[in-house]
């Protein structure tokens, strides 16, 4: 009986430890990067991007009084302000859209620019 019941732990544990992915090439598109991490001057203010491997990542704000997160998709490079009153940044073009011209052989001056972007946070 304890033989048996050994066993049959011992396959249990098995089947459940064997159930993890794989890591393979497909893994890599879901892997997300931290960029542009920054601290306003008065520590009021918290930003960063997170980007995957391949697409449009997101530009977070966290303002740590009210606890409040915002985001913005497509954004890159923030700057705060020296007075601590608004942040600059820039919007991307999509991916898919910068990929298509590409793929269609767009000359690069045709190409869609990117967005300057303004955030007052009073």
């Amino acid at each position: 009986m304890k033989y048996i019941l050994s066993l049959l732990i011992f396959l249990t544990s098995t089947l459940v430890f064997s159930q993890k992915k794989t890591l393979d090439h497909t893994a890599y598109n879901d892997w997300k990067k931290l960029s542009n991490s920054q601290i306003s001057n008065n520590g009021k203010y918290i930003t960063y991007a997170i980007n995957p491997y391949k697409g449009d990542g997101y530009l977070y704000l966290f303002h740590k009084d009210s606890k409040r997160l915002d985001s913005v998709p497509r954004g890159y490079k923030p700057n705060f302000s020296e007075n601590n009153t608004f942040l600059t940044f820039l919007i991307s073009a999509g991916f898919d859209t910068l990929r298509n011209c590409e793929l269609e052989k767009v000359k690069k001056d045709k190409w869609p620019k990117d967005t300057l972007a303004i955030f007052l946070f009073e």
